[in-house]
């Protein structure tokens, strides 16, 4: 007889905001959808450059400087109100910096809410435990600002590398910080954002997800950080990194690419309940397939991870309206290219061709405790 944590560990949860649309829904997406008139479902977001972790795993970098021509609020705000006006149903936040230290995002997500889209907040989490972080920000207690997202009908996808204090700092970087996630744990729980708000093909809908950067440090508690997830009923993303930024530096820790098939086939797909945060249905990714990127200056970028750069450039939305950048963008890369993360892959391609430093390579060993 399976145990009732046994059970609970394989049901399925889906993400309002990500991955929450049903297979109907999704076959009339891209039924609709065309490179001469393309559809979106989502508006992707970049907060400022501000962070207070120096994750050993970030795309960023921890040499990030904050942009001297940030989008201002209204900025924002009309961004969102233009992708509303072309279809999207969905503000994704996330960016090279934490979106909880951006000074307006309760603004921001409140005027998303009004314009009856889901916002959905990519954050470390932090601040929703830490009651002088979130005062000095958003002046309010950490608990006010759970209650003021959950009340905006926002989703969240925290970011939960360890939940073993001493490997937790050691990968954030940042002494002292455990504590306050686990504050931000119980916050989150106690304002809702864990609860079974509907079904869709099987799957019970839920607010919140924890994501995992998988790396030497931390891939025998993957097993436990999904326990941990599932008695919360949140999805449990464990990926790898993209090989660029901080995980470069740190290349002592950070398997190689050249392994990474082995690793998803042996643990990772068995435990994760997708192969990338993002993803909308098993191969598409909400920021790739189903939307776009905008970075803090207001650049469409290809990806969150991927800097714009002369070559993959594509405009800025000071210039451009969405629905143009959107055919540019189309036309200048292959949306639909079958690959679940084709950014990503490409990053890690590059970085192979370049040899540079070298990263942990499996041992027959490390297979066998996988």
């Amino acid at each position: 007889m399976t145990s009732n944590s046994s059970a609970k560990n394989q049901t399925k949860i889906a993400v309002r905001g990500l991955d929450h649309y049903s297979k109907d829904e999704i076959e009339k997406f891209w039924k609709e959808w065309s490179p001469e008139n393309p559809k979106i479902r989502a508006i992707g977001l970049s907060t400022p450059k501000i962070c207070n972790l120096r994750c050993i795993y970030c795309y960023a970098g921890s040499d990030r400087v904050r942009s001297k021509n940030e989008l201002t609020l209204d900025e924002y705000k009309r961004i969102v109100d233009e992708a509303r006006e072309i279809g999207a149903e969905v503000a994704l936040i996330c960016g090279d910096g934490e979106p909880l230290m951006y000074k307006y995002l309760v603004e921001l997500v409140q005027h998303i809410a009004e314009r009856e889209m889901y916002p959905v907040v990519v954050t470390n989490g932090i601040a929703l435990g830490d009651d002088h972080l979130s005062k000095k920000v958003h002046g309010m207690d950490s608990f006010r600002l759970c209650e003021t997202l959950y009340d905006c009908e926002a989703s969240l996808v925290v970011k939960m590398d360890s939940i073993t204090k001493e490997i937790y700092e050691k990968i954030v970087g940042v002494p002292g910080t455990f504590d306050k996630f686990m504050n931000a744990v119980e916050n989150i729980q106690n304002v809702g954002f864990n609860r079974i708000i509907g079904e869709v093909d099987g799957k019970k809908i839920t607010r919140l997800a924890f994501s995992a950067v998988v790396m030497t440090l931390n891939i025998h508690e993957v097993r436990k950080m999904k326990e941990f997830a599932r008695k919360m009923n949140a999805q449990f993303i464990c990926k790898l990194p993209s090989l660029v930024g901080e995980a470069v530096k740190h290349s002592e820790v950070m398997f190689s690419p050249e392994d990474y098939e082995i690793i998803r086939e042996t643990l990772l797909n068995k435990i994760s309940d997708k192969r990338e945060t993002l993803l909308a249905d098993g191969m598409r990714c909400m920021a790739w397939h189903y939307g776009i990127v905008i970075d803090d200056c207001g650049e469409v970028r290809e990806c969150y991870t991927s800097p714009c750069t002369p070559e993959n450039r594509v405009g800025n939305i000071r210039e451009r309206s969405l629905k143009e950048l959107l055919r540019i963008r189309c036309q200048k890369f292959d949306i639909l290219m079958n690959d679940v993360c084709p950014v990503k892959k490409r990053l890690n391609e590059e970085w192979m061709k370049r040899k540079g430093r070298p990263f942990y390579k499996l041992k027959e060993s490390d297979i066998l405790k996988l």
